[in-house]
């Protein structure tokens, strides 16, 4: 009769230890934990996304810089090309007012791309303040979280190893 006692006794130690790790795992402040890291994991998506955009913005802004260089190379050889004397006839200096016009059209239509990628880039830079705001509040909220989620699962899991010592114990008795 007395090793059915001490199964007996096992099978409720052991029950006890299931509802321990049960409560571990349906804790309200598991669950505020998690939401916690999902709410990180979803910032740091965003914060992906805007590091991708402002990638793709640099490159637009760099050919932008050459185009603008290259309208630059341009206007210096058609300078050299005024002051140098070489322009004979009316037809030459027609040339050179029309491709001096059509390089004014160009500087205005980069002029205005840049003006838009800035303000993108204003966009963006608004974009990733907000970001790191929620990282940062993200982070103290999840730190709180898991220091809670600390001490209350040092508590059962204190419980629950000095459970399973018993447990042990009784194990040894048991034919």
């Amino acid at each position: 009769m007395e090793q059915l006692d001490y199964l007996w006794h096992y099978q409720k130690l052991d029950l006890i230890m299931d509802e321990l790790e049960n409560k571990k795992k349906t804790s309200a402040v598991r669950k505020e934990l998690y939401r916690s890291i999902q709410y990180l994991k979803r910032q740091q998506t965003n914060l992906e996304k805007i590091s991708s955009d402002v990638d793709k913005k640099h490159h637009i802004y760099n050919r932008i810089y050459h185009e603008f260089q290259n309208i630059k190379k341009s206007l210096g050889e058609d300078e050299i090309l005024l002051n140098s004397g070489d322009i004979k006839s009316f037809k030459q200096l027609d040339q050179l007012e029309r491709k001096l016009s059509e390089t004014q059209e160009l500087f205005n239509e980069k002029k205005e791309e840049l003006i838009a990628l800035l303000k993108d880039m204003d966009s963006l830079n608004e974009k990733l303040q907000a970001v790191s705001r929620r990282l940062r509040d993200g982070k103290a909220k999840y730190d709180k979280n898991k220091k809670e989620y600390d001490l209350e699962t040092k508590d059962l899991d204190t419980k629950y190893n000095d459970i399973k010592s018993q447990r042990e114990k009784l194990k040894e008795k048991l034919d």
